[in-house]
């Protein structure tokens, strides 16, 4: 490969389908992918299993061209060019390596699929992935290494590359060429994509030698040539060791014929590219069962990679798409009976080396017609265990038995065979019985696997049952712990089990009852003041009374709530009465003549203090505040708060001073006579209160006098 000029090589990818700057992360897993900050990064990666070093110094990126299956990324290097094929997600598909051109070389252009548009066998127009290289377009996949040959109605045992379709158009007019090419890259990637146990892109010859060969050491290409052989109403595959390639030749068979153009069928393709396969591996004699045993491992895994699902009956005809005049496929896998065999009692004569080989005559011992014998005891097995041999479990059952085959191989030794691979792969002890009724001539009594599980999928039991029986549980009717919303009861299986026709695997299915609980009301002491039953998640009322708790002088109890959710009940409840402690405030009052002073609500405790200012009554002196209204009980000193009180205020007469009353004329003493009774002066003394009454003596004195006087005369 010459090497581009930078300015070149981006203005090709722009042409191309743009350019990018990419470098590669590897995945958990290994693979390697995209990353957009560093180029190099993808050639450190890879470095040295290629023997790249210096991957820095030594390369630069001179494009990343578009192309049908992704994106090539090309390097240049000092003494390498490299091109790393990635797939549309980013992933590394390959690395190729050419010599560097020499200083001052232009170079040509890259091997590079591009995007066509052609005209198919049915006259639609298809996208078709086509090779660029150095300006000339290739009917092939420089990818999956498949290219399209004109056999010129020879056998193209030895064809050169010349042959291969090419033009600098771009288009190409072979209808039945694009057909059968687009066919063969379905088949490749059935392969490459794992349908037959893992990912296989076709044999390498590492382990063989031969002169000459210029692709040792690599996996084979695969040339389909088109126009094999001279109206050939038939198809061939084959190993060719010295190109190392798998060779498939289609005939163009005639339209009113047996068969014409065998390339339009994806089977009849698949079926010739595994001869190839297994001629690699067991060069089967091609006759007899040997032979038969190559035709039906090639017919099995050929319906296989053609698409068509088991419940197709498309998928048990072989070539049906390339008939001419005869309806239906070359062979039925499903009902072999009459035209082909499907026992082995009921071979086809075998064939020596005397005889006639044609189809007409000896079909080389029968291969093609006693081939059915295998691939319909495949059939049996499928219909007798549908859920158990899906495609998957018969494309890795026919591919990995091949090896342990020889090249003289009888029925009997394919049935051995095709069991211990069976066994290798870890089949069932059912499927290993119904394989082994389906070589026999006697129907099979299907049996079907019934999985019972628990609702959370695990095992509970698993029963075999004969087909179209029910299913019965073993054991006590499964059940399931109640939890704080529901109590639950088995009530049927998640599938009818009455009448098995497949292998099942069914789940408990429970019904719901929603649980109810307890809910209690207590007081401060644990005492019921109301029990009610409340289903989960509703609401409890509570008692329509409120409850109440007992105060004292210092504090009284506000009921406030209760101590816990009664708005969803989720469980057996005790709620008890929540007070809150409020200490009592009290009315103080400090009276005067039975008028207030001073009146206040103080909080039970409170230190009394009397007003500050004191009471004034004209006339009289305060004494002081009592506690009683008689004023016997002073206050000294004054009380906490205990209650409601009264405090009395309780005065004395101020003293006045004396006036001289005016004398009288003394009059002659008269002689004695019985004295007078006299008023004895009354004593300052106390007045308690605000206003109390005067001394009952000066009252009724001045009542008395004139009496004396009246007697004196």
């Amino acid at each position: 490969m010459k090497k581009l000029s930078m300015t070149f090589g981006v203005l090709l990818a722009a042409l191309l389908g743009g350019t990018c700057l990419c470098g590669f992360a590897p995945s958990p897993n290994g693979e390697v992918f995209i990353s957009p900050e560093d180029p190099l990064c993808a050639l450190e990666q890879i470095g040295g299993e290629y023997g790249l070093k210096d991957v820095r110094e030594n390369f630069s990126l001179e494009n990343c061209v578009e192309v049908a299956y992704g994106k090539v990324y090309r390097f240049a290097g000092t003494e390498k060019d490299v091109r790393l094929a990635v797939d549309e997600s980013g992933k590394l598909l390959s690395v190729t390596l050419d010599d560097a051109a020499a200083e001052g070389e232009t170079g040509g252009l890259p091997s590079l699929t591009v995007n066509t548009q052609q005209t198919d066998f049915n006259g639609d127009t298809v996208d078709v992935g086509v090779d660029l290289t150095d300006g000339v377009y290739t009917l092939g996949d420089p990818l999956r290494n498949i290219y399209v040959y004109h056999a010129h109605n020879g056998t193209g045992q030895f064809i050169s590359d010349d042959e291969r379709y090419h033009n600098t158009t771009g288009v190409f007019d072979e209808p039945i060429a694009i057909t059968s090419y687009l066919n063969m890259i379905k088949v490749y990637d059935f392969y490459a994509n794992g349908g037959v146990g893992k990912p296989f892109r076709g044999v390498d010859n590492s382990h063989d030698t031969v002169a000459g060969n210029a692709k040792a050491n690599k996996e084979s290409d695969i040339r389909l040539l088109i126009h094999y052989g001279v109206k050939e109403q038939n198809a061939h595959g084959w190993y060719e060791k010295y190109t190392n390639s798998a060779m498939v030749g289609v005939g163009d068979g005639l339209e009113d014929a047996y068969f014409y153009m065998l390339g339009r069928a994806a089977d009849v393709m698949a079926h010739e590219y595994q001869h190839a396969i297994t001629h690699f591996w067991v060069d089967f004699v091609q006759m007899n069962e040997s032979g038969a045993i190559d035709e039906a491992i090639s017919d099995m895994l050929g319906a296989l990679a053609e698409g068509h699902e088991l419940t197709d009956e498309r998928f048990w005809q072989m070539g049906e798409d390339a008939v001419g005049a005869k309806e239906g496929g070359m062979r039925s896998i499903e009902a072999p009976e009459g035209e082909y065999r499907s026992s082995f009692n009921d071979l086809f004569p075998a064939c020596h080396e005397t005889h006639n080989h044609n189809m007409e005559g000896c079909d080389f011992g029968g291969v093609h017609y006693n081939s059915t014998v295998l691939t319909h005891a495949q059939y049996k097995m499928w219909k007798a265990l549908p859920s158990f041999y899906t495609k998957e479990k018969i494309g890795q059952l026919w591919f990995s038995v091949i090896p342990l085959l020889g090249k003289s191989a009888t029925f009997e030794d394919f049935k051995t065979a095709l069991l211990t691979t069976a066994e290798n792969l870890d089949f069932t002890e059912e499927a290993l019985r119904v394989m082994k009724l389906s070589f026999l001539d006697e129907d099979i009594v299907s049996t079907h696997i019934v999985q019972f599980c628990d609702e959370d999928g695990s095992l509970l039991a698993e029963v075999t049952v004969k087909d179209g029986e029910e299913a019965v549980f073993p054991y006590p009717l499964p059940t399931k712990e109640a939890d704080e919303q529901y109590e639950y009861t088995f009530e049927r299986w998640s599938e009818d089990v009455t009448a098995v026709t497949d292998d099942m695997t069914v789940r408990a299915v429970y019904s719901e009852t929603l649980r109810s609980y307890d809910v209690y009301f207590l007081d401060e002491n644990g005492i019921v003041l109301k029990m009610e039953t409340v289903p989960y998640g509703s609401a409890a009322t509570p008692p329509a009374t409120p409850p109440e708790k007992k105060g004292n002088a210092q504090y009284e109890y506000v009921f406030t709530g209760w101590d816990g959710d009664y708005k969803r009940i989720t469980g057996e409840t005790y709620l008890t009465a929540y007070f809150e402690q409020k200490i009592r405030s009290y009315s103080v009052r400090f009276l005067c003549d039975g008028v207030p002073k001073q009146e206040s609500t103080l909080e039970y405790g409170t230190q009394i203090v009397p007003p500050d200012d004191l009471p004034e009554k004209e006339g009289y002196t305060f004494v002081g505040w009592y506690l009683d209204e008689q004023c016997t009980q002073k206050a000294e000193p004054f009380p906490t708060v205990t209650g409601d009180i009264d405090f009395y205020a309780k005065w004395t007469k101020a003293e006045e001073p004396t006036e001289p009353e005016p004398s009288e004329p003394s009059e002659p003493n008269e002689p004695s006579g019985p004295s007078e009774p006299q008023t004895p002066e009354e004593p300052a003394g106390e007045q308690s209160g605000c206003g109390a009454a005067l001394s009952l003596p000066l009252i009724i004195f001045p009542l008395l006098l004139p009496l004396f006087k009246k007697r004196k005369e």
